[in-house]
């Protein structure tokens, strides 16, 4: 284990999450994300943005809740490389999604750079972390 201090993780911010309330506490808190409108167009389809987010070694922050309960889906997002955040809270309005990232943020920082990728992990609305699968 390398004694180096871990570079804060990049996050990308896929359709579900990349709204503007959570962009600018975003960049309010200084921390680096990229959207996925500022690298992909729309209906790009999550098999080709996935590889391509994990090979630039970014963190996924997403509301696609489905996934949870969708084995395929975790294997397609564990075989990407990338680790990916779900956002498990429902029905929560732009501002509450944005308040839910920041408050998560010491966390999801804490969590990427402790943690092995790929992983999947969820995130609670009150800002708390948990693993939900890795490569076995």
């Amino acid at each position: 284990m390398s004694l180096e201090p871990q570079p804060d993780p990049v996050f990308f911010l896929d359709r579900t999450v990349a709204t503007p309330r959570v962009q600018a506490a975003l960049r309010e808190q200084q921390t680096a994300f990229v959207s996925h409108a500022d690298l992909f167009r729309p209906e790009t389809p999550d098999t080709e943005w996935l590889p391509a987010v994990a090979a630039r070694g970014l963190c996924v922050l997403t509301q696609e809740r489905r996934i949870r309960y969708n084995p395929l889906e975790q294997q397609a997002l564990l075989a990407s490389g990338a680790g990916t955040f779900i956002i498990v809270a429902k029905g929560l309005t732009s501002a509450e999604l944005a308040a839910c990232v920041v408050r998560a943020l010491p966390r999801l920082h804490r969590f990427a750079s402790r943690t092995p990728r790929p992983f999947l992990a969820k995130v609670y609305v009150d800002g708390s972390v948990q693993l939900l699968s890795s490569p076995s």
